[in-house]
């Protein structure tokens, strides 16, 4: 399943508007196969729709990982990619769990893309500072760094946050 999608917009073009709002649907006591899960740990990481969302993910990260791709089309790959999860059969939806209702809940459209978009920048922001997600192996590459890790470092982007300074955090979204 190694499909690279090429999007080809007109700017300017709207921000797709989001359909589905956080809760839309209510409680959700037993999550269909299709459904994203949100949140840590087996459970979550195993379940079959968090293993399509992945594979999703990875078909698109070229695409939106190109060097010459504007945000807006960016914004547009994060709508498409929930747009499928959602249009499958039986449709799928992006559920966090609420600990004080003890179900499960839907988390819109907008943090569904948020999702995506943290997804699709994942594996380059982890190879840029030089982070694993098994920290035991060893990596592959070395050190070498890729050119957009370059371009991010010299920006001074990479491992940096508003709220920090200058210490890495990487977060992992199954």
């Amino acid at each position: 399943m190694s499909h690279q999608h090429q999007l080809t917009f007109m700017v300017p073009f709207p921000p797709p508007f989001p359909n589905v709002s956080p809760g839309q649907g209510g409680s959700v006591y037993s999550p269909d196969r299709n459904d994203v899960l949100s949140g840590r740990g087996s459970q979550v990481n195993n379940h079959e729709g968090n293993i399509q969302f992945r594979a999703l993910i990875s078909e698109w990260k070229p695409a939106y990982n190109a060097y010459n791709i504007a945000n807006l089309e960016k914004t547009h790959i994060c709508a498409e990619i929930v747009a499928r999860i959602r249009t499958m059969q039986p449709p799928g939806r992006f559920l966090q769990f609420d600990e004080r209702l003890r179900a499960w809940l839907e988390i819109g459209d907008l943090k569904a893309r948020k999702k995506a978009g943290q997804a699709l920048r994942q594996k380059r922001h982890e190879e840029c500072i030089g982070v694993s997600r098994t920290p035991s192996k060893p990596s592959k590459k070395g050190s070498e760094k890729s050119p957009a890790c370059v371009a991010e470092a010299s920006r001074g982007q990479v491992g940096e946050s508003p709220h920090s300074s200058g210490a890495s955090s990487v977060s992992t979204i199954p």
